[in-house]
C-alpha cells in the first residue's frame, strides 16, 4: 500500500470520530521514535476494531465494504470459486445475482487475486463485483466450504465405530426402489453428497476410485469442483448404496447399467439418473 493512502486511511479515521486529535499526536509521537508510522501505531495499539479499520481502506481506495461475520453463503455461490482459491488468495464470493458474483477481497490490491478471480469469470461467463472485507470476516465464510466434509467426517466416524444414523428422509423419498442397508453411516453419507450436489446446482457427480481413496467431484456450469476425498475402504459400500436406490445389480461390475431413483430435498423433487 502506498504511503499516501496509509495517511488518507489515518485521516480517515479521524473524520470518522474514530481517532481523537490527542491520540493521534501522541501516536505521531510513537511513530517518530520506533521508525515506523502512524497507521501501525494504531494498530499495535488497538485504538481501532479490524472492521473500523477495513472499512476506512476501503473507503479511502473507493471500494464497497461488507460485513460476513454473520452471512450464511450457500453452496452454490461457494461453488464459483473453489476452496483452495479461495484460501490461497484470501476471496470468497458471497451473493450472486444472475451472472453477477459478489466477491469479497481482504487485500484489493492484490493483482494476482483479482487476475485469478477474472480468469474464472471469463471461463464461467460470470461478472465478478468486487468488495472489501476485514481478515475475521474472510474466515468466517471460509469456515463454511467445510460443512460437507464435517458431515461425512460424521458418518465415517459412526461407520469406524458401529454406531447407526438415522436417515429416514432418504429412505422415505425413494420410490421403487428395493433399499437393503437401512439406518446405516453408508446410507447417511450419500444422502449428503447427494444433498449437498442439489443445493450447489450440480449438473453431475463424480465419484471416483483411485489407488489412495475416493474423490467425490461436483460438475457445476460445465466444471468439475473436488469436494471430497473419502477413504479407500468406502468406495464400495458407496457404489452399492447408490445401485441399491438406483434398482441396479449389485453384482454385476463388467456391463454398464442404467438406473433412475427420485428424492426430495428440502421440500423440492430430485430425479437422479445413475
Amino acid at each position: 500500500m502506498k504511503e499516501s493512502d496509509r495517511i488518507a486511511i489515518v485521516e480517515q479515521l479521524q473524520r470518522e470520530g474514530v481517532l481523537t486529535q490527542a491520540q493521534l499526536n501522541q501516536l505521531t509521537v510513537q511513530a517518530q521514535s520506533s521508525g515506523g508510522d502512524v497507521l501501525d501505531a494504531i494498530v499495535q495499539n488497538q485504538l481501532v476494531t479490524e472492521e473500523q479499520l477495513t472499512q476506512a481502506k476501503a473507503s479511502v481506495l473507493a471500494i464497497p465494504y461488507v460485513q460476513l461475520l454473520d452471512q450464511e453463503v450457500s453452496n452454490d455461490v461457494l461453488n464459483v470459486i473453489s476452496q483452495d482459491i479461495a484460501e490461497n488468495y484470501q476471496v470468497v464470493p458471497w451473493s450472486k445475482q444472475g451472472n453477477e458474483v459478489s466477491v469479497a477481497l481482504v487485500d484489493p490490491l492484490d493483482y494476482k487475486a483479482i487476475e485469478a478471480l477474472d480468469f474464472i469469470a471469463r471461463q464461467d461467463k460470470l461478472s465478478m463485483k468486487y468488495f472489501m472485507t476485514s481478515p475475521t470476516s474472510l474466515r468466517s465464510v471460509l469456515h463454511q466450504y467445510g460443512n460437507l466434509n464435517k458431515e461425512v467426517e460424521k458418518a465415517l466416524k459412526a461407520q469406524e465405530s458401529g454406531e447407526l444414523l438415522s436417515d429416514r428422509s432418504i429412505e422415505e423419498d425413494i420410490e421403487g426402489a428395493e433399499v437393503s442397508v437401512k439406518s446405516a453411516p453408508i446410507s447417511k453419507m450419500v444422502a449428503v453428497i447427494l444433498r449437498y450436489a442439489v443445493e450447489g446446482s450440480s449438473s453431475d457427480v463424480h465419484i471416483e476410485p483411485s489407488e489412495d481413496g475416493t474423490r467425490v467431484r461436483y460438475r457445476v456450469d460445465g466444471v468439475l469442483h473436488t469436494s471430497l476425498h473419502l477413504p479407500k475402504n468406502v468406495h464400495n459400500a458407496i457404489v452399492a448404496r447408490i445401485k441399491v436406490l438406483a434398482n441396479l445389480k449389485l453384482d454385476e461390475t463388467r456391463l454398464p447399467q442404467d438406473g433412475r431413483f427420485h428424492m426430495t430435498v428440502e421440500g423440492r423433487p430430485v430425479d437422479f439418473r445413475v
